[in-house]
């Protein structure tokens, strides 16, 4: 008889308390994981929203690049040597270009390399974090992106 009351009294415990404790544990997991999606979410948007700036900022900064007097002065050489023209003050002008982007990005935050390349998609001027890299060989041999040098090409 002892053991049957033990029995049914743990049974009456054990069943509704173990109800409430799947309960409550369903109940948290579903606020955790609303929780967790509202915090992916926020931060999602926060992501996308400074991608956003980021390209706004810097299609700015190349829209004011390129209409820069001296870009400009250089996409004219540009096209003289696209004539089969090789003008004798070439190199000086690529000289001067290369010293203004240097310049460029000192005072323009966030530029971290600009490259100058012609239509083939030849890198003609690239400088890095401030300085002035050399052009080698090998830099007409990069990987060649044909949809990229067709938006280029179009740009005319």
């Amino acid at each position: 008889m002892k053991s049957s009351i033990f029995l049914w009294v743990s049974m009456a415990t054990v069943i509704p308390l173990s109800a409430l404790v799947l309960g409550i544990t369903a109940y948290s997991e579903r606020l955790y994981r609303q929780n967790v999606e509202e915090t992916i979410q926020a931060g999602m948007k926060n992501i996308v929203s400074e991608l956003e700036f980021r390209f706004i900022y810097e299609r700015e900064v190349m829209l004011s690049l390129a209409s820069s007097p001296a870009v400009k002065q250089f996409t004219d050489t540009l096209n003289q040597v696209a004539k089969g023209e090789l003008p004798s003050f070439y190199f000086d002008e690529l000289t001067s270009l290369n010293e203004f982007l240097t310049g460029f990005q000192h005072s323009v935050p966030g530029v971290d390399a600009v490259r100058v390349m012609d239509q083939a998609g030849n890198t003609l001027v690239k400088v890095t974090l401030g300085k002035q890299q050399s052009i080698s060989a090998d830099s007409v041999t990069e990987k060649i992106d044909v949809y990229f040098l067709g938006r280029i090409r179009r740009l005319k």
